[in-house]
């Protein structure tokens, strides 16, 4: 269940990245996947690594596209709170 609600996040934000990513498109999709392969990786082994250089390039959109650095903190919030709720 929690795989389909990340994919539906992932699917929404590409959404959002096609409607409001403008010149910036491909980079965000770019953090997109990097953003995917950290949720991935945090559900396989139940641990939450450092990605410090992830996270600043992250930051750099959050003047610019708010929405994107929201709706990937919301994802990210919601893989680690998922997976608290199972231990």
């Amino acid at each position: 269940d929690s795989t389909l609600n990340v994919d539906n996040s992932i699917h929404e934000i590409e959404r959002l990245i096609d409607e409001r990513g403008g010149e910036d498109k491909e980079e965000l999709l770019e953090l997109l996947e990097e953003v995917r392969e950290l949720v991935e990786n945090i559900q396989t082994t139940r641990n939450i690594p450092k990605q410090k250089n992830l996270f600043q390039r992250l930051s750099n959109h959050f003047s610019k596209h708010g929405w994107f650095y929201g709706a990937v903190v919301k994802l990210l919030g919601t893989t680690a709170m998922t997976m608290l709720g199972t231990n």
